[in-house]
């Protein structure tokens, strides 16, 4: 009897100890951390022209823009590159060795104006964590400007789209002005406002990869003196702000980069250029110039060496042989003499060859036709 009454206390007792347990509490989800921006950098020897940040810690698409030390702080911009939405890592920055200095800058910015397009000043602004700027500083251990050497005025800069081409101590790019002419300057004023020229006192210095024998200079209207490369005087561009820039490219057709080679780099000839003069001919009169499209040139008796005498009804039945502003025509194969361009007073550009104006004739219907051939014993197929 006692034992079941003590049973049943002790059945009774861990009952009551249970029911006082807290209930066990549910598994919580792992909450995500979001990294604030940063950057981690550590010291290094700059290789082969970059340096390389160990990791970026980016808030949306960004930049990771690499500064020289001046006074303490950063300075000039050596160069940038770009960096996506969250971690990166191993972020390689090419810069401008000539401006390195023993201490350097890799700062954060934002990319807030268009989206892979280094906009600053302007949009893409410094990015801040509690009201500082994201910009450690490292050491450079190797990899700089010998001291006491000169510093080139002009170097090699590339990107993937253009290859190599002039840049200036600062990493600029350089640019050559179709409307220039051998070792003369024709930019001044607004131009030269928003294409300076590239400017020395003495002798400039060819940087590794650039040919000193296409190196000079030539002396403008203002008595300042400007480096030339392989006779084309050289401007910076104002839209550039950074290494790398190439806005300036293409620009009306007339301003291009100049390759190591000396050699102007026109995208647009890569592709085959459409020859603007050809020959044709026929049985009648034997070979004569035909334009791009084979119809039958013509030269006006009555017109001046590189001067064209044709306008208003003239022009409209005699059509003159036109091009682009700066575009060089192109000769065909086996035409054998020189082709000019002149502009006209009516602001059009013609092609000349030998110094003479070309025209097409309007009753002319399809390659072959010369019916303008002998018209008023002024007008004459254009003989090779």
């Amino acid at each position: 009897m006692c034992s079941g009454v003590i049973a049943g206390l002790l059945a009774l007792v861990t009952l009551i100890v249970a029911a006082c347990q807290p209930a066990p509490l549910a598994p919580m989800a792992p909450t995500e951390v979001t990294r604030l921006p940063s950057v981690t950098v550590a010291d290094q020897p700059i290789v082969n022209g970059t340096v390389t940040i160990a990791e970026v810690v980016s808030d949306g698409p960004g930049w990771l823009v690499v500064h020289a030390q001046k006074d303490g702080k950063p300075g000039p911009v050596l160069g940038h590159s770009a960096v996506s939405d969250g971690v990166n890592t191993n972020v390689v920055v090419k810069i401008d060795v000539s401006g390195a200095t023993e201490t350097l800058y890799a700062m954060l910015h934002t990319d807030a104006g268009t989206v892979g397009t280094y906009e600053f000043p302007g949009p893409d602004v410094p990015v801040k964590v509690e009201g500082k700027i994201v910009t450690p500083s490292f050491k450079v251990t190797g990899g700089l400007p010998m001291p006491g050497a000169a510093a080139p005025t002009l170097m090699l800069g590339s990107t993937d789209e253009l290859g190599e081409f002039l840049v200036d101590a600062d990493g600029m790019t350089l640019y050559a002005f179709l409307k220039d002419e051998p070792g003369k300057s024709n930019c001044y004023g607004a131009c030269a406002d928003n294409w300076p020229p590239l400017l020395v006192e003495g002798e400039p210095v060819a940087g590794e990869g650039v040919n000193a024998d296409l190196l000079g200079t030539t002396t403008r209207d203002d008595g300042s003196v400007q480096v030339t490369y392989n006779d084309w005087p050289l401007y910076r561009f104002a839209g550039d702000s950074a290494p790398g820039d190439t806005n300036g490219q293409d620009v009306k057709e007339i301003w291009y980069v100049v390759g190591p080679d000396g050699e102007l780099i026109r995208e647009e000839e890569e592709e085959a250029a459409t020859p603007t003069v050809l020959l044709g001919g026929n049985d009648a009169l034997g070979e004569f110039l035909v334009g791009a499209n084979g119809m039958t040139l013509y030269i006006f008796t009555n017109d001046e060496p590189g001067k064209s005498n044709c306008y208003g009804q003239c022009a409209e039945n005699w059509p003159p042989l036109l091009v682009e502003e700066g575009e060089k025509p192109v000769a065909g194969e086996g035409v054998p003499g020189k082709l000019g361009v002149i502009e006209r007073e009516d602001g059009g550009y013609q092609v000349t060859y030998n110094d003479k104006p070309l025209y097409f004739w309007a009753k002319d219907k399809q390659p072959g036709d010369a019916t303008g051939h002998g018209v008023k014993d002024v007008w004459f197929v254009a003989i090779p």
